[in-house]
C-alpha cells in the first residue's frame, strides 16, 4: 500500500456531514523529478486542514473525470514544524480571528515556537502588535476548541 508524507496545500472540497475530503497534498519526497507536482488525496479526513502535515496511506486510482488520486485508507497528523507551514496553518481559517496577515505577524514574532506558546503561554500573544486583549482571548478560546475536536476525531 503507497504511503506518503508531506502537506496540505489546499482542500478542494470538503462534505462537514461525513468527513469526505478532496485536497491538494505535497508530497514531501526529495528523490522526485518534478517537486512542484501537487497530488490529490481523496477519502475521510476529519480534522485535517491547509498547512498540516500528515503521513498517509491508501491505494492509487484513476477518476475519469479528475485523473489520478491516491484513496486514503489510513492517516496521522503532525502539526507543522517551519515558519511558513505554521503560517498557512494559523492563517487558513482554523483560528477564527487569525486571517493571513495575523498569523504572519504572530509568526515573525515568535517564529518555530509560536504553536508552543499558543498551546503553553497564551498570555504572551499580547506581545505581537495588532494583537488585543480581546484577539488573545478569542485565539485562546478557538485553540481549545480545536484541540477538543481532534482528540474527539483520534478517538472516534
Amino acid at each position: 500500500m503507497p504511503s506518503l508524507e508531506g502537506s496540505v496545500e489546499s482542500i478542494v472540497f470538503r462534505n462537514e456531514d461525513n468527513h469526505y475530503t478532496v485536497a491538494r497534498f505535497r508530497p514531501n519526497d526529495s528523490g522526485r523529478l518534478f517537486r512542484d507536482d501537487l497530488t490529490t488525496i481523496v477519502g475521510m479526513l476529519p480534522g485535517v486542514h491547509v498547512g498540516e502535515l500528515l503521513s498517509v496511506e491508501g491505494e492509487w486510482e484513476k477518476d475519469p473525470k479528475y485523473g489520478r488520486q491516491l484513496h486514503i485508507t489510513s492517516f496521522t497528523q503532525r502539526l507543522p514544524a517551519s515558519k511558513e507551514g505554521i503560517t498557512r496553518y494559523l492563517g487558513s481559517g482554523l483560528i477564527k480571528g487569525v486571517g493571513p496577515k495575523k498569523a504572519q505577524r504572530i509568526v515573525e514574532h515568535f517564529g518555530e515556537q509560536t504553536l508552543a506558546i499558543i498551546e503553553q503561554q497564551p498570555e504572551r500573544l499580547s506581545e505581537v502588535k495588532g494583537i488585543s486583549a480581546k484577539d488573545r482571548e478569542q485565539i485562546e478560546k478557538s485553540w481549545a476548541e480545536q484541540s477538543e475536536i481532534k482528540e474527539l476525531h483520534l478517538f472516534l
